[in-house]
Order: C-alpha cells, then sequence, then structure tokens
C-alpha cells in the first residue's frame, strides 16, 4: 500500500512518501550522527524510497544519497517544500 502524499505539515521523515522534497525543521534524537552527514536544521532532503524488509530510509542531500535507520528517521521533523524541484541541496 502506498503512503498518502505529504500534506505540508510538520511530520516525521520516517512517515513522507518518496519522491517528496523536505526540509529539516527539528531533530530529536543523535544529532551527532546527522550532523557528520550534513543533516542540520534547514537542510532540504529528497525522499527517495526505503530498502528492502523494513530497511533505512533513503535520502539524497545534494548528490550525496545517505540511508537513516528507521528509527532515527521518526525522531526528524520535516516541513514539505511546495513545488521543489528534484534538486535537494542547501
Amino acid at each position: 500500500m502506498a503512503k498518502p502524499r505529504f500534506n505540508g505539515a510538520p511530520s516525521a521523515l520516517a512517515d513522507v512518501a518518496p519522491g517528496q522534497t523536505v526540509e529539516v525543521t527539528r531533530i530529536g534524537a543523535e544529532e551527532a550522527v546527522l550532523l557528520a552527514h550534513g543533516i542540520r536544521t534547514g537542510v532540504r532532503l529528497m525522499v527517495e524510497g526505503d530498502a528492502p524488509f523494513r530497511g533505512p530510509r533513503i535520502v539524497r542531500h545534494g548528490a550525496a544519497r545517505i540511508a537513516i535507520d528507521r528509527r532515527l528517521a521518526g525522531h526528524i521533523r520535516v516541513q514539505a517544500i511546495p513545488d521543489a524541484t528534484r534538486n535537494a541541496d542547501r
């Protein structure tokens, strides 16, 4: 079953449908791990999808593809970027 399209309200990164571009608004856990990959408040990410078997969430940050543990993705709050292009670097 496909996830619903993201409506623009703040949500967890784990709940965003693939193909959506979002801006990180808050990081609730393990911030140091994410900072090492350049993910911090204000950064735009493009959600590519999920690895098989409930694996990590795959996001694009600029030219980098990053796998984020599902539990950790649940602690990252994001806001949809309306009419965003697939270029998610900021």
